[in-house]
């Protein structure tokens, strides 16, 4: 399998923030086969592809311009569409600023109201100090990348330029460094190559997996 599975990586110990109790049963043979077969079936979850897109343009669109309420507010005043018929990708978010302009909302503005208003548990609204670019760097330095992947699938939607600067940033250093076996039995690996793919750097990937061959 091109993305490894390993079940042994899959059900890894992971940082979380609740806390759950370990479960001890006794099992005969065919109970314990049955278990890891499941196991496996679910294991399969745990692999879904991370989609790879086009960053949402970083401009905005202007709707009207009102001079007439031109200082009506010293600040920003946004608008969210928060009916059940609109979704996550076509939500119409404007903003209307103190000289009286409608616009559309820039990225930052629109993901931002999303967390707001359709708020994850455990999901702040404002960016956590792990993406600050300091704390990224002493993350890798440790082969952290599948905990900021993980994190950043989370927190950001994939189309998020900062979600697709900082995987770009991420995969670089897994290249840079040859260090593919990290992502290995992970959701992020078929992200990695797809980047590679379509960056004309697969020549790197199928020498790691030629390595990996020549040593088995």
């Amino acid at each position: 399998m091109l993305c490894g599975f390993d079940l042994n990586k899959l059900y890894s110990w992971r940082l979380i923030n609740s806390q759950s109790r370990r479960h001890y049963a006794l099992m005969t043979d065919n109970m314990y086969k049955e278990f890891l077969f499941k196991l496996a079936a679910r294991a399969q979850h745990f692999l879904q592809f991370v989609p790879l897109k086009e960053p949402r343009p970083n401009k905005s669109v202007t709707l009207s311009l009102d001079s007439e309420i031109a200082g009506h507010d010293p600040s920003n005043i946004i608008f969210v569409d928060i009916s059940h018929e609109s979704t996550d990708r076509d939500r119409t978010v404007v903003v209307r600023e103190p000289n009286g302009r409608l616009r559309t909302a820039l990225p930052e503005e629109y993901f931002r109201m999303h967390r707001i208003f359709f708020d994850k548990p455990d999901r702040p609204v404002h960016e956590p100090p792990l993406f600050n670019i300091n704390y990224i760097k002493k993350t890798l330095a440790r082969d952290e990348h599948e905990f900021v992947l993980d994190w950043a699938c989370y927190f950001y939607e994939p189309d998020d330029p900062k979600f697709v600067e900082l995987s770009k940033c991420i995969f670089e250093n897994i290249i840079s460094g040859q260090k593919f076996s990290l992502l290995r039995s992970t959701r992020h690996f078929a992200t990695l190559a797809f980047y590679m793919i379509i960056n004309d750097r697969s020549f790197e990937l199928i020498s790691f997996f030629a390595q990996k061959q020549k040593f088995k």
